[in-house]
């Protein structure tokens, strides 16, 4: 069985490549919001990071980044208010 520092990398590569996968927003982007609510601070952030890459048509995940931009952790702080920023195209 993979270590947790393995499994970790997995996840946030997964979140990163739902990011790519833009073609297919309506699929993506509630695996991402979930990903949200995850307990680890590494894959919250890279799954706002990813959100980012579909701008407006991640507009369903507007309120829970608006949750994970008051999160504990700096990062997934700053990822949820660049992803609110692409969603809301300032």
């Amino acid at each position: 069985e993979p270590e947790e520092s393995d499994r970790l990398r997995l996840w946030l590569a997964s979140a990163r490549a739902f990011g790519q996968l833009r073609s297919s927003p309506s699929d993506v982007v509630p695996e991402l919001v979930a990903l949200l609510d995850d307990p680890r601070a590494r894959v919250r952030a890279a799954a706002a990071e990813a959100l980012t890459g579909f701008g407006p048509a991640a507009a369903d995940a507007i309120a829970v980044l608006e949750q994970a931009a008051e999160d504990q952790y700096l990062t997934v702080q700053l990822r949820a208010k660049e992803a609110l920023a692409a969603i809301r195209d300032d």
